[in-house]
């Protein structure tokens, strides 16, 4: 071989050598760069919020665990105060009936008195003697004979002492009538103001239940928007691990390189001592980083909130007061403007507990399907053309389980999405659904 072609193919390899050094030199200074440790560091920060966030729904829950004691505690009193209720109703009845009772009987010994009074005014001014009518003292004054004087007075007097005697039973017989009668009416006053009293309470206990549903409402809500936090810190969490153990696998590559470009190195160093020809510097590294963090699509709505969207369509009419088919004018859902045909998706993991068809149990709503979440909420996708789901199948977040339609009491093709705590939703069991779809 001559000099020329020695020449000629030592420049080749020396290229060669240098532009693999080059590209080792830019890897190495990449994987020596801040890059890595401010991976390290984003992990432990996740961390940290992902423990923030346990605490917080261990917080909530502890809250909600609480307020469902006390409303259970509300629920039991309300429920023995009916009882009570029903009971006093049933007393005063029947203390009622016994005033009633005692007063036909008082009337009845006071016309009974009034005739004997009566009988008394005329049998102390007259006898009946031989059928003939005369006063008492002419009775008397008209005997015979002294015998016969001592025997009328003593008739007179027992005629008068048995009258007196029957007015005195009878006035005590009214008087306990009367007292009876009165302390009938007494407690027929005091049971009717206890019954008010219950009433009242009641009134209170009610409002307390309520306030207390709200409370458990809005903590599922919290509950639900912290574990929807979470899952978001995770899913930032796995991804920063997959960096660096991307990061990890690309430093053992490169280690490998370096030590097969030193061994080039070596072998064109040695080449070029052979042809006495001194040995090019390899190229300087070079400060420079690099980030190819590329993410892919998804073609299922994306959302800011705990809840994924249900459809990727504009909302057409918020949650709040509104006129037309909502009952007591309040919408408790939105409605998201969707052509028949577009793919409704499920917001949260979980399973069908309603797939109906036009009808009942909710009625109104066409087509439509209830999911109930593990966080204790349920989802309502309303006015479908289709579903893709039966009650008991387990579908997860972003899954499609119908397509949006006209059915139901309905203007045009839209979504009605409501966020529920309870299975068959309603005022007081809604919530707007708006913040935990991050709208």
């Amino acid at each position: 071989m001559n000099k020329k072609n020695i020449d000629m193919k030592r420049k080749a390899e020396e290229t060669a050598v240098n532009k693999k050094m080059t590209q080792l030199a830019v890897l190495t200074v990449l994987l020596a760069s801040p890059v890595v440790s401010t991976i390290a560091v984003h992990a432990e920060t996740i961390d940290t919020k992902i423990e923030e966030q346990d605490k917080k729904i261990d917080t909530l829950k502890s809250q909600t665990k609480l307020t469902q004691d006390d409303l259970v505690k509300i629920e039991d009193t309300v429920s023995k105060n009916e009882d009570k209720s029903k009971q006093i109703l049933t007393d005063i009845q029947n203390t009622q009936n016994d005033v009633d009772r005692l007063a036909k009987e008082n009337m009845k010994l006071t016309k009974k008195i009034e005739q004997r009074n009566d009988q008394l005014k005329e049998q102390a001014r007259s006898v009946q003697v031989n059928g003939a009518s005369e006063n008492y003292i002419e009775f008397v004054i008209s005997a015979e004979s002294l015998s016969d004087v001592i025997g009328r007075i003593d008739v007179v007097s027992q005629v008068v002492s048995a009258n007196r005697n029957m007015v005195k039973q009878q006035a005590e017989d009214k008087a306990k009538v009367a007292a009876q009668e009165k302390e009938e009416s007494k407690k027929v006053n005091e049971q009717k103001t206890l019954a008010q009293e219950l009433s009242e309470t009641q009134s209170k206990l009610q409002q307390q239940k309520l306030e207390k549903e709200t409370i458990v409402a809005q903590l599922a809500a919290d509950t639900s928007t912290a574990e929807g936090d979470k899952q978001t810190f995770l899913a930032q969490k796995v991804a920063a691990e997959k960096q660096a153990e991307d990061f990890r696998i690309a430093k053992l590559a490169a280690d490998k390189q370096a030590q097969e470009n030193a061994a080039a190195q070596k072998a064109v160093a040695e080449e070029a001592a052979k042809a006495n020809v001194k040995t090019p510097a390899v190229a300087a590294p070079t400060n420079t980083t690099t980030n190819n963090n590329n993410q892919g699509s998804s073609s299922t709505p994306v959302g800011g909130g705990a809840y994924g969207m249900p459809v990727n369509s504009p909302v057409s009419s918020s949650y709040g007061p509104r006129s037309g088919y909502d009952q007591n004018g309040f919408h408790k859902g939105i409605d998201f403007a969707s052509p028949v045909g577009t793919p409704v998706h499920a917001s949260l993991d979980g399973v069908v507990v309603i797939a109906q068809q036009d009808g009942m149990p909710v009625s109104g709503y066409g087509i439509a399907t209830v999911i109930k979440h593990d966080n204790g909420t349920w989802t309502l996708y309303a006015h479908q053309s289709s579903q893709s789901v039966r009650v008991g199948d387990r579908v997860t977040k972003g899954q499609v389980i119908g397509a949006t339609g006209a059915t139901g009491q309905v203007d045009g093709p839209h979504l009605h999405f409501e966020i529920r705590t309870a299975q068959n939703g309603g005022m007081g069991n809604v919530v707007n659904p708006a913040p935990l779809l991050g709208l």
